[in-house]
């Protein structure tokens, strides 16, 4: 397969913002908090089946959140060339990326205008 595991326990950091932006996860199992690298404050939470690191990857910035598992997490890890190679090779995946990256924009908003 073209991806890495990594397991995850509840208060890891899986990362920090800030740091380089090498690889996309794609949470298998379990739960992990955006967090605002500022104050720690939980912006979102994400579950099975969601995509997070991709827009270092997309923009070749640094991260801009901090990411922590809330329970065990078990996560794909796409290095920036095979997540480019998915994308590239399969539009649905891509339009489900920017699906995804649309919701957390809102809740990014929303937690602005808190």
């Amino acid at each position: 397969h073209s991806y890495g595991c990594a397991l995850y326990q509840p208060g890891e950091y899986i990362f920090r913002a800030g740091t380089a932006g090498d690889c996309a996860f794609v949470i298998a199992d379990g739960e992990v908090a955006v967090k605002h690298p500022g104050n720690e404050e939980i912006i979102d939470t994400m579950g099975a089946g969601e995509v997070f690191g991709e827009l270092a990857l997309l923009t070749d910035q640094v991260r801009s959140v901090d990411i922590v598992a809330k329970t065990d997490v078990r996560a794909m890890i796409l290095e920036k060339s095979t997540f480019v190679e998915h994308l590239m090779a399969q539009p649905e995946i891509a339009l489900k990326l920017l699906q995804s990256m649309g919701h957390r924009m809102k809740n990014l908003i929303d937690y602005c205008n808190r």
